[in-house]
């Protein structure tokens, strides 16, 4: 950790795309989708114009894929960062270490220049291996990519996603293993939710990217032409990271907080022996106060969500089938109308 606080470190660049404003989230989303209307639509053109040459390139929905992707991920890419700042900020009175909390903040989004390219190197391997599963080998692939502005763009479009795909991903994976690791300083009191809930909630975010990447995949399909090795690698390497960006992060804290029930039961139920030992002085009052007291104990959460972190969860959760879900049908209406 020492070595990587010493390396001269950047703000991620992917957040650096995102204007400062209230709007600037919705700006960058903006400029994404037009900047792909125009490399497209120009693909389009050419397919219009010059169909028996360029149209077994085209597929309008991966070129829709391609650019709804990465509309979607870079805003909310900014979107996590900035909810996980504000979780760190949070849980800043109840942490103890020698770190101080602007450095903390700056683990979250800035990274070395090493790290970028290590990072945009494995995207760029998974885009070369989902190539050749596509096309069949690469130099196959390069031959008909010269061939044609259409077949290049389709080709060389999905660069973007896997590498943007790829950083964010590993950015949050990597938080979530620093919130893990500041949970072993973390003065967690089971009776004060302000210590634990934070870390519940940062890992709720963390889960938005993929699970909204994920839900974007129907897109792929709606001009009927379903090609399993264009959705396949990327659902497989997306879908564990839900479970792991949720679980890694709030599992130590989960037994820290079953720990502490688990003691604060122990001492109230010695006090309850006593009591009931004691005979003679025997205070009913009292003894019912233990027992509520035990109650409310047991009742306590043993993880660290809030009301709030669950709905927001399972609102994530319910997205990805309802949007394939409704892919399906709009294809199915498309197909009715055209019959």
């Amino acid at each position: 950790r020492r070595c990587a606080m010493t390396r001269p470190t950047k703000q991620i660049w992917i957040l650096r795309l995102v204007p400062d404003g209230r709007y600037g989230r919705w700006l960058v989303a903006a400029l994404i989708l037009t900047a792909g209307l125009i490399i497209y639509g120009i693909a389009a053109w050419l397919v219009h114009t010059n169909p028996a040459t360029h149209e077994r390139f085209f597929g309008w929905a991966p070129a829709a894929f391609f650019v709804v992707s990465v509309a979607y991920i870079v805003p909310v890419f900014h979107y996590v960062m900035q909810r996980i700042h504000g979780a760190l900020d949070d849980l800043a009175p109840y942490l103890g270490g020698s770190e101080t909390v602007a450095e903390l903040h700056q683990q979250v989004d800035h990274r070395s220049l090493l790290w970028i390219v290590r990072t945009t190197i494995v995207g760029l391997t998974f885009w070369l291996l989902q190539g050749r599963l596509l096309v069949g080998n690469w130099s196959r692939m390069v031959e008909r990519s010269t061939e044609s502005y259409v077949a290049f763009v389709m080709d060389f479009g999905p660069i973007f996603v896997w590498v943007i795909l790829t950083m964010t991903v590993r950015a949050l994976f990597e938080n979530a293993q620093l919130f893990r690791r500041l949970t072993r300083e973390l003065k967690l009191d089971v009776f004060n939710p302000a210590t634990f809930t934070p870390i519940g909630r940062m890992a709720v975010y963390s889960t938005l990217t993929i699970v909204g990447a994920i839900a974007i995949f129907p897109v792929m399909w709606m001009d009927g032409q379903l090609n399993l090795w264009t959705t396949v690698p990327g659902l497989a390497t997306m879908s564990p990271f839900i479970v792991v960006l949720l679980v890694l992060p709030v599992l130590p804290v989960h037994h820290r907080m079953r720990e502490q029930k688990r003691a604060a039961i122990a001492d109230v139920q010695h006090e309850i022996n006593e009591q009931r030992a004691d005979g003679a002085k025997q205070n009913a009052s009292e003894q019912l106060r233990l027992l509520a007291l035990r109650r409310e104990i047991a009742a306590l959460p043993a993880w660290p969500f809030d009301v709030s972190a669950i709905a927001r969860f399972a609102g994530y959760a319910i997205v990805v089938p309802l949007t394939w879900a409704g892919a399906a049908l709009i294809e199915m209406l498309v197909n009715v109308i055209l019959d």
